[in-house]
């Protein structure tokens, strides 16, 4: 120990006072409070009873660069703005750390050198006394940080009254902290995980750096039967992991489930309730507690902790334990809801193959006729069948067109049911970018002629060849040009291609009606219309684009629309020139 100065005689009276002042603040701080709160009330009661004028605890960042203030009294500065780096410029409070040996300065004989910090940190009003110690924190023999205390003005030195309380203020303040320390690092595991053999382990820790025991368990009902989920026994005891067995009235466990109240029992030689009471005590069990696991109004378990010390537990610690024990409870329910929506969701998923197995059937039964139609129609409207009055032939015209419509609507769904099925595939070759636009324009331009509607094109005669699906690429355009026909009543319908940094940009446009902003990342969803009020005017099974956006991202590109309510609509895509991929049955 590093000592500057002298000690002053104290009386043993006063300085069993200090002891058990602190020793009751330090039980205080042990409750689950928030870091910040527990350490201020500590630090204030160690000021009150040690009549300091400064404390502070700091603690080393996880990689050992730094002390950070947690909690610190007499000043202004934030906690943010106290910090010491671990080495020489770091003074004394670093020394403390590194050797766990306190530091002592008694503010009278010549300063030794090394124990203030150097600038910058030697502006820190939280360590600018006149007379200060530091004391190390250490837990298992590993120094976690530092407690620092002084008096700002006086030059009154350290003595046996205040250095041995303060040394058990480090040595409570260190088990607090490691115990906080264990209790946080349980609470994102049984906050955020499912799997509750995650979830158990974690939660054993956090109540081990609560209370000790020889003997931790939680049970769990699973129909009319109770499973013991959680077992961890110190020698002599057993423990009962696994262990499933019917649930019956008189024992302890099903009281607590039934009246989901907790209970206590100080030692069990003196107290035998129930049946298993009995049993527990001829294990040597000698004190318990219970608490029944709370979500909401339902006992979803029991959470039990055996001592073979009697006295060992308090109503005290009912209240410690409780919000950890809670915590456990909702755990425990969300795997149990989170089992419920796997089991809905395997249903949903065989239910949504069955459905695609059957669009897929249906879909190829109905083609096959389609096309036979589709086929002898086209026959007769060429005259093989010879001569035919004009009627017949706007009836056979009108029969091929909607024919047409039907087969391209049974080919989406076609096209749906493969993706839903991790079926669809690419077969990938190289194309030319503009031919593509130019079969899309040849398909549509009657449209855009019948409805007097101007159809523009911009396309390099410069432009690279890609290396895709070109039927699926000219799928995807097919269709945003033909949405783009079909929706605008006057005015053009354009085709804009670039290439830059090796991806195709291509836009298509149209003066029609455009599309809401709460409505533009809907109309890539299956079955959706921007105008649903059109649906029966313009027709379509609003498949189009939710399948041109997988088609896509099979070529490892992407899809989106620009549009505001009476400016039009622009899609807009990114192609990779060489982002085609094979895909596999999934």
């Amino acid at each position: 120990m590093e000592i500057v100065g002298s000690w002053a005689d104290i009386t043993q009276r006063k300085l069993a006072e200090s002891f058990h002042v602190l020793y009751q603040a330090s039980l205080k701080i042990q409750e689950p409070l928030g870091l910040k709160k527990w350490g201020d009330e500590f630090l204030r009661k160690g000021q009150e009873v040690l009549h300091l004028d400064r404390l502070s605890i700091l603690l080393a960042d996880p990689d050992g660069q730094w002390l950070r203030a947690v909690a610190s009294t007499e000043t202004e500065q934030p906690l943010e703005a106290i910090r010491i780096p671990i080495g020489p410029k770091g003074g004394g409070l670093a020394r403390a750390y590194l050797t766990r040996q306190p530091v002592i300065w008694d503010g009278q004989s010549p300063e030794p050198e090394g124990l203030r910090p150097l600038p910058p940190y030697d502006q820190i009003e939280a360590f600018r006394s006149r007379v200060f110690a530091i004391v190390p924190l250490v837990v298992h023999e590993k120094a976690i940080g530092v407690l620092e205390a002084g008096w700002k003005y006086s030059r009154r030195p350290f003595d046996p009254a205040t250095l041995e309380p303060l040394q058990l203020l480090a040595t409570q303040a260190a088990l607090a902290l490691d115990h906080a320390r264990l209790y946080a690092a349980a609470q994102p595991v049984l906050r955020r995980s499912l799997q509750l053999k995650e979830v158990y382990p974690a939660f054993a820790e956090a109540v081990k750096a609560l209370l000790a025991y020889d003997r931790i368990g939680v049970v769990v009902p699973e129909g009319d039967r109770l499973l013991m989920a959680l077992s961890v026994a110190e020698p002599p005891l057993a423990s009962w992991q696994g262990e499933s067995w019917a649930q019956t009235e008189g024992t302890a466990v099903d009281w607590v489930l039934r009246h989901k109240e907790p209970r206590l029992v100080r030692d069990l030689a003196t107290a035998q309730t129930f049946s298993d009471d009995v049993f527990m005590a001829q294990e040597g069990i000698r004190a318990t507690l219970m608490l029944p696991l709370l979500a909401g109004e339902k006992a979803v378990g029991v959470f039990f902790l055996d001592s073979l010390t009697p006295g060992a537990y308090t109503e005290r610690d009912l209240e410690l334990v409780d919000p950890v024990a809670q915590q456990l409870a909702l755990a425990i329910e969300n795997a149990q809801l989170f089992r419920e929506i796997e089991d809905k969701g395997r249903q949903i998923e065989i239910a949504s193959e069955h459905k695609s197995q059957f669009l897929a059937n249906m879909s190829h039964e109905l083609r096959t006729p389609l096309n036979a139609i589709l086929g002898y129609t086209a026959l007769i409207l060429d005259g093989i069948y010879g001569e035919m009055p004009e009627r017949i032939r706007d009836v056979l015209e009108r029969l091929d067109k909607n024919g047409r419509h039907l087969l391209g609507l049974i080919n989406d769904v076609l096209d749906l049911s493969k993706i839903e099925a991790g079926l669809l595939t690419l077969s990938c070759t190289e194309y030319s970018m503009a031919e593509v636009v130019q079969a899309v324009v040849a398909e549509v331009e009657s449209l855009a002629a019948e409805k007097k509607l101007a159809l523009q094109t911009s396309v390099p005669a410069d432009l690279p060849r890609g290396e895709g699906d070109p039927v699926r690429i000219h799928q995807v355009l097919l269709n945003l040009v033909g949405n783009a026909i079909k929706f605008t009543e006057s005015g053009e319908v354009r085709i804009g291609v670039s290439s830059v940094d090796g991806v195709f940009r291509i836009a298509v446009s149209d003066t029609g009606p455009g599309i809401a902003e709460e409505e533009k990342h809907k109309v890539f969803d299956e079955f959706y219309q921007a105008d649903g009020s059109s649906t029966r005017k313009k027709g379509g099974t609003g498949l189009g684009l939710s399948i041109a956006r997988r088609i896509m991202d099979l070529h490892g590109g992407r899809i989106w629309v620009e549009s505001s309510p009476g400016a039009g609509a622009t899609f807009r895509l990114e192609l990779p020139l060489h982002g085609g991929r094979r895909t596999e049955q999934a």
